[in-house]
């Protein structure tokens, strides 16, 4: 209900979004998280200070930040993204699609 009063007020604010996504995430709200974060796409809306994640293979760490290209293989991981992301959709219009049964 806040959040809907929020962005009334200030509908280009990332943080309330980000804000709503890490309370969805906390009560394990993945379908909720997935479409909130779908909404800020459609609407053009990005994090100011997006969040980085690591990984280490062989001994290397690679480094990987939100919307970062730089890495050599940006392209494959977005690639692997976008297909999990629609695995995400789809398995909720199934979810709905069940429950209209």
């Amino acid at each position: 209900m806040a959040f809907s009063k929020l962005i009334v007020l200030e509908p280009r604010n990332n943080g309330y979004y980000s804000l709503l996504i890490s309370m969805y995430a906390g009560e394990n709200g993945w379908r909720d998280v997935a479409e909130v974060r779908g909404r800020m796409i459609e609407l053009g809306i990005e994090k100011i200070c997006p969040g980085a994640s690591w990984i280490q293979l062989d001994k290397r760490v690679h480094l990987f930040a939100a919307a970062d290209t730089s890495h050599s293989t940006s392209d494959e991981v977005y690639l692997l993204l976008d297909e999990i992301y629609e695995h995400m959709r789809l398995a909720q219009e199934l979810s709905m699609h069940i429950k209209s049964y």
